[in-house]
Formats: C-alpha cells, sequence, structure tokens
C-alpha cells in the first residue's frame, strides 16, 4: 500500500537519499544538462533544509521524496512541489507513480494540508515532463489535467536567469468533485 507522509531531512537517510537518486538518475538527464550533475545532485540532496519534504513509501520501502513550500495564487494556497526523487518500488518498478492510487493519496495529502492543488516547475525536455502532462487528472477524478504556463512568473514564482528561459510550470488543480 503507497503511503504519504510529511517529513523532515533528518527523517531520511542518505542512503536512501542516494538510491533515489541513482533510480532517477535517467528521468532526471534534461535537468543534469541545465544544471550541471554535481549542482543537480547538491540541490536534491543536501538543500532540503528549508523545505517541508513529502516521503512516499510502499510497505515501509521508500520510493520516492520531494520537498515543498506552500504557494499563494490566485487567492488560493497550492503545494508548490520542489525537487522530486522518484525511485522505484523494491521489484524495480516505477508502476506506483502511474497508478490510480498514487493519484488518490497524493490528491488526499494536498487536501489535507488544506491546499487546492499542485504547481510544479518542470523542464520541457524531460521524461518526467512528460509523464506528468499525460498521467495528472487522467483518471477524471482527484486532479484536473494540468495547465501549463510557459512563463512561471504568471503564477508569482520568480526565477533565476539560468532557469528563466528553461523551465516552465504545471498548474494542477484538485477535481472539486472527488
Amino acid at each position: 500500500m503507497l503511503n504519504l507522509s510529511k517529513i523532515t531531512v533528518n527523517d531520511i537517510s542518505r542512503d536512501i537519499l542516494e538510491r533515489l537518486y541513482s533510480e532517477a538518475y535517467n528521468y532526471i538527464s534534461e535537468e543534469r544538462k541545465r544544471m550541471g550533475e554535481k549542482e543537480l545532485k547538491s540541490v536534491l540532496l543536501e538543500n532540503l533544509n528549508d523545505c517541508s519534504i513529502i516521503k512516499y513509501d510502499i510497505d515501509s520501502y521508500v520510493v520516492g521524496i520531494c520537498s515543498y513550500h506552500e504557494h499563494q495564487y490566485n487567492g488560493k494556497k497550492y503545494l508548490l512541489h520542489r525537487h522530486p526523487i522518484y525511485g522505484t518500488d523494491k521489484n524495480g518498478s516505477r508502476a506506483w507513480w502511474y497508478s490510480e492510487e498514487f493519484q488518490k493519496n497524493n490528491a488526499e495529502f494536498v487536501r489535507n494540508e488544506g491546499l487546492n492543488g499542485v504547481i510544479t516547475l518542470f523542464n520541457p525536455n524531460s521524461p518526467a515532463a512528460k509523464a506528468v502532462k499525460n498521467h495528472f487528472g487522467s483518471f477524471g477524478k482527484y486532479y484536473n489535467r494540468p495547465i501549463i504556463f510557459e512563463d512561471p512568473s504568471e503564477l508569482l514564482i520568480s526565477l533565476d536567469s539560468k532557469s528563466k528561459d528553461i523551465l516552465k510550470a504545471f498548474l494542477i488543480e484538485l477535481n472539486s468533485s472527488d
């Protein structure tokens, strides 16, 4: 069973972070090119202290984490999704991320935090961005389909000059019929 919980960086070992990074390696290829291997790894594994963290586990086996901040946009509060590191289950499968259970549990977590949905930055050429675009909202419940913002500043997100010309943003609202 997939479980999502809020943790601190002290609640996750360096070994688990390294394993998740290794399992996510091919999916973050565009970000490695954009930021550089050393910088991206540092951001993903060491710059988590200023964020809340969601831990995803299946039967006590950690399959992913992401950090986040609460973000105000258009009079609503959203989970600003940052620094995801999604790995595989014990069998080496990523099917958990594509499952209806994942979207359901994720939506419940967001709703229980008093938020209206998720905002996430993405590199349009990355496999991860393509997966989010095709998967979120695909069950017709839990989430609406992602809305793409070519300019994240429209969502009141400021970016450094290195990111500004590349990164885009998804706004993914909770489905109100859920």
